[in-house]
């Protein structure tokens, strides 16, 4: 069960990170038109906020993974699959419905987007890992002062 989630969760990782790729090879003529350009701003906008989703999806299997023999889970794909499409698309549809016209409207259409609704959700998601390194590290030393094995 969980090499099909495994397998679920790489293969969206890997299919975000191939179209993304693909679409910003594909538009180095983008600039000559503003709507095309609007248009491939909001789609890597989208793909590389699904990727790190896909990312954070796959940290929280590997951490139930961890937790399967304390905590009873039950088969999360659906909930993966909403997570890793779901919310990147609802942070890109909000984004785009605020300020419509800066999407690819920066100097010579560089097809810029709004920085901070890319930057403010990975951020969130790097440092909720290493919050969580963090305080994982201060247990172990906690236990080591007090000589616990564990």
């Amino acid at each position: 069960m969980l090499g099909n989630e495994k397998i679920l969760i790489h293969f969206n990782l890997s299919l975000a990170l191939m179209m993304g790729q693909l679409v910003f090879v594909s538009s180095s003529d983008a600039h000559r038109n503003q709507a095309a350009c609007k248009a491939v701003a909001v789609l890597l906008h989208f793909l590389f906020m699904a990727s790190f989703s896909w990312m954070l999806v796959e940290g929280i299997a590997l951490y139930l993974c961890c937790t399967k023999g304390i905590f009873n889970h039950r088969d999360m794909r659906v909930k993966y699959i909403l997570l890793g499409w779901g919310l990147p698309l609802l942070i890109v549809i909000i984004s785009v419905a605020a300020r419509t016209p800066e999407y690819g409207n920066g100097p010579q259409y560089r097809c810029e987007g709004l920085i901070w609704a890319f930057m403010g959700p990975m951020l969130v998601v790097v440092l909720k890992a290493h919050m969580r390194n963090n305080i994982i590290g201060t247990i172990k030393n906690i236990l080591r002062l007090f000589e616990v094995r564990y």
